[in-house]
């Protein structure tokens, strides 16, 4: 019997001739690589135990389960060959994705705002929590809503009708009473109303209901275990007689036997690459209007899933991200600072797989959605990752929008967001990004998000008593006002079909770009369809100046915190130079006699020949020349794009107080490993060395310093006691101590920089220790700017703690 092992990306795929074809890793975009090879889905698949590699998910399998749900005939069951572990957690994930929110979390993270603004104690959280969950077991309120919704009662009737109900319930909550809360009873119906409506519409795209979703998902996939030796079995596809046995020997490291002979071996350790642009072309940035990244859907792979920018006051918000997003943004010539918001549409991993993969890799989000949204987000992230979904949390910036709210964000100056829900199967939000001028004239870009717009359908559920009457007209009318709109054409059972939008008048097609693309999408003397890399511009940009201003150097992270005198001082003891796509800025070995500073355009620094990454507007190169001993260029800088630089001579530097330059090549690495580099820590200018000699005591247990240790050098013993036994753990380099117990409430104090006490003693164990000392407000700081830095220091946490409990 032969076996072939075939290479896809980051996934591999061993044929046999009695077993069939084996999947072995789920990044995303199999499917479309499947696709693209005009190959069928293999039914097997197994799951390596390092499920992220350096920031990229490997733990993708929404799309391969849609394929057998939706697209292949006979609902063939896929089978999965993974650890106990990985089956709940896989579980967890189609939870949300295909079910969505239970009723219980859709009020707990509607309400969550309430708790905020009221200021509710810790105590008094739990309190609420409580009483949430009693409205969401709540019969009578649950009956009446749904009897409301069937007479096609207003909106405004209905939330009288439900304050009632509620107002008798809150009687019994004397604590929440006490707090005089103004009319209490409405905010209550109204949230209870939005929860309960978006509850229908999940039970209307449902594939079963509430109570048979496990049933459901058992039907749908076969769970194989790996033992305890990490062996599973494979049985033959026509005779069940024949075994194939798969060893994973270390993490993503397999050996595959028959018959207790060793057919093959391989590993899915390394990821693979892909080829890097040689030349980029800056793209127009427009004042307000939007650039298209990706147009398709997760199935199709002739183009990347949908992900556009809108744009508004030449400053963008991405929608939605595909896997290796940060890719396709420098590919079109846009930069990190060109894009300071991401909004999050829904959870579908053709949608939030760049999200994810962002703050796997060290990346800080600031995130548009609502709340419900978001929760459901850090809930499937935490099954992901393991991470728990209140330190997740804590590794972005949230702004949380509210249906027909219309939101200012920051460092906009007349550019408002407005979110509502579209109308699909599990939480999904669109919106309105709206500009006004100094004359009060605006201007409007919508985006439907996932949705079912389909008129005939809509009337029809609201007929059936499905939908309430503002519902309904939110559903069909929430974006036809705009400008510009962006409108959905996945088809299929939750997405929108293009015969749905033939209906539109001219005026009103005219404005229509259809992105989602399930397919070629048919001719329209109206209707346009959007194209990757097209700039559909509503109010031009202006050129990028030579001279630079104050703002332009505030964009980078050097300059964040200089003051405006010292930063126009720079400005006037430096020059602006420019170079075109090729041009070599300074070659490595050169005597280096200035730094540089991106003000727009892209260059690549190439270390031993060969290129080692990218950098973009903000971010500096040059410093190690000027502040270290040794003048030399290390690497070679070459311009990608039209390049403008600020160069900041040496003499200036050093005659005048800037601020500390350490290596940034350091910070943009990607440190979400198994280990810590200590050069990290001592390239953040945070903290202090400190050394200790041989059986010195570091600290003991119970001391509340506040310290939190590094270890650079040499090695710790936290002397531990088992069975009346003394023993001891050995911490080397990398290794963490000081906040060493991992429960999540320790972590969590740990982000807000309170001191914890000590939970065991540590004494130097070697000749001398050296280690980078920190206050617990400095490791706040830092996990805060480099969540991937956090996420390996809690990953140490977590094995200690097994260690020592």
């Amino acid at each position: 019997m032969s076996f072939t092992v075939q290479k896809g990306y980051n996934f591999r795929i061993l044929e046999t001739d009695d077993f069939g074809r084996i999947c072995f890793g789920c990044p995303p975009g199999v499917v479309k690589d499947f696709s693209q090879r005009e190959e069928s889905l293999p039914s097997k698949y197994v799951l390596p135990l390092r499920t992220f590699v350096n920031g990229t998910n490997r733990f993708d399998f929404e799309f391969i389960l849609y394929t057998y749900l939706f697209i292949k005939p006979g609902r063939q069951k896929v089978s999965i060959f993974c650890t106990e572990d990985q089956k709940n957690r896989f579980k967890a994930i189609f939870e949300e994705t295909l079910f969505g929110p239970n009723f219980y979390n859709l009020l707990k993270a509607e309400f969550h705002r309430f708790g905020r603004v009221h200021r509710f104690s810790g105590e008094e959280k739990e309190y609420f929590l409580r009483f949430i969950e009693k409205l969401s077991r709540n019969k009578k309120l649950w009956n009446t809503f749904e009897s409301q919704l069937a007479k096609h009662v207003p909106d405004k009737d209905m939330h009288a009708r439900l304050a009632d109900i509620i107002g008798t319930l809150l009687e019994n909550e004397r604590w929440l009473a006490s707090k005089k809360i103004k009319n209490m009873e409405q905010a209550f119906a109204q949230h209870y109303a939005r929860c309960a409506q978006l509850k229908i519409e999940m039970e209307l795209f449902a594939l079963a209901k509430e109570e048979d979703r496990e049933a459901f998902l058992e039907n749908v996939a076969d769970f194989h275990v790996f033992d305890s030796t990490g062996v599973v079995e494979v049985k033959g596809d026509v005779d069940k007689r024949k075994k194939l046995k798969i060893h994973q020997v270390r993490p993503s490291e397999f050996e595959v036997y028959q018959n207790n002979i060793l057919r093959c071996r391989f590993d899915i350790v390394n990821l693979d690459r892909h080829s890097v642009p040689t030349r980029i072309e800056r793209a127009e940035k427009p004042f307000m209007g939007v650039t298209f990244l990706g147009v398709g859907s997760g199935f199709t792979h002739k183009r990347h899933n949908s992900c556009m920018i809108a744009w508004s006051e030449g400053k963008g918000i991405m929608v939605d991200a595909f896997s290796d997003n940060d890719r396709a943004i420098v590919q079109n010539g846009i930069s990190g600072e060109d894009v300071p918001y991401m909004f999050l549409t829904h959870i579908h991993s053709d949608h939030d797989a760049g999200f994810i993969e962002k703050i796997l890799s060290g990346q800080r989000l600031k995130v548009l959605s609502s709340r419900i949204i978001f929760e459901s987000f850090l809930r499937k992230i935490q099954a992901v990752t393991l991470f728990p979904a209140e330190v997740l949390e804590n590794l972005v910036d949230f702004i949380e929008l509210e249906p027909y709210k219309k939101t200012k964000l920051s460092g906009f100056k007349r550019t408002f967001i407005e979110f509502d829900y579209a109308f699909h199967s599990i939480p999904t939000g669109r919106f309105k990004l709206i500009y006004k001028d100094e004359n009060g004239k605006t201007r409007t870009i919508a985006h439907s998000g996932d949705t079912k717009y389909d008129r005939d359908l809509v009337n029809s559920w609201y007929e059936h008593g499905h939908l309430s009457p503002d519902r309904r007209e939110q559903i069909l009318g929430f974006l036809w006002d705009a400008d510009l709109i962006m409108h959905d054409v996945g088809g299929g059972p939750i997405h929108t079909d293009f015969e749905s939008l033939l209906h539109l008048d001219p005026e009103f097609a005219r404005k229509v770009i259809l992105v989602h693309h399930d397919r070629e999408p048919p001719e329209h003397p109206y209707m346009r369809s959007a194209h990757e890399g097209q700039t559909e511009v509503l109010i031009k940009g202006q050129t990028i100046p030579v001279k630079p201003k104050v703002e332009d150097l505030k964009h980078a992270g050097l300059f964040r915190n200089t003051p405006e005198k010292e930063l126009e001082d720079i400005i006037q003891h430096s020059q602006v130079l420019e170079f075109q796509a090729n041009d070599v800025v300074f070659a490595k070995g050169d005597v280096g006699d200035s730094f540089y500073i991106i003000l727009d355009g892209f260059a690549e620094i190439i270390l031993n020949k060969r290129k080692s990454i990218i950098y973009e507007k903000g971010m500096f190169f040059g410093e190690l020349a000027i502040s270290t001993e040794n003048p030399r260029r290390r690497a070679t800088v070459k311009a990608m794009s039209r390049l403008i630089l600020v160069q900041v001579p040496k003499e200036y530097y050093s005659r005048v107080k800037m601020p500390k330059i350490t290596d940034d090549f350091y910070k943009l690495g990607n440190f979400f490993n198994s280990s810590i580099r200590p050069g990290l820590v001592a390239s953040l200018g945070e903290g202090d060395l400190v050394q200790w000699s041989k059986n010195e005591k570091i600290f003991e247990k119970g001391m509340r310093k506040g310290d939190v240790f590094v270890i650079l050098s040499g090695q710790v013993q936290i002397p531990t006691e088992r069975n009346g036994e003394s023993e001891g753990v050995f911490l080397s380099s990398g290794d963490v101590l000081g906040e060493i117990t991992s429960q999540e409430r320790s972590i969590q104090k740990l982000l807000c920089g309170t001191d914890m006490p000590k939970t065991s003693n540590a004494l130097a164990a070697s000749e001398r220790v050296s280690a980078v000392r920190l206050k617990s407000q400095q490791l706040s700081k830092i996990f805060k700017s480099y969540p991937s830095f956090f996420g390996t220091v809690y990953q140490r946490m977590k094995k200690l703690q097994t260690v020592l409990c």
